[in-house]
């Protein structure tokens, strides 16, 4: 079956947006938002809560803090399931 649960979705999702922070590919971590996409980040790469608009915006704030942050770990948490 081609259908994937909204959990599937999101793992998949996280495991590309994780191996592209990882791997300190900035370029990739951005192609996984849309052009209009928004990030809110509560305090975990900025220090700060921050609403960040566009592919432009999280491409700078990558560049910024990416380095200094190193995350790593991205997943669903136990025993929680993504809805859509």
């Amino acid at each position: 079956m081609l259908d994937k649960t909204p959990s599937t979705k999101v793992s998949a999702f996280l495991k590309k947006f994780g191996k592209a922070l990882a791997e300190q590919d900035i370029e990739s971590a951005v192609g996984c938002f849309q052009t209009d996409s928004y990030w809110r980040d509560l305090i975990a790469f900025t220090w700060n809560i921050k609403t960040l608009e566009g592919q432009d915006q999280i491409r700078d704030m990558l560049k910024a803090q990416l380095a200094k942050i190193g995350p790593y770990g991205w997943k669903i948490a136990e025993g929680e399931e993504a809805t859509e």
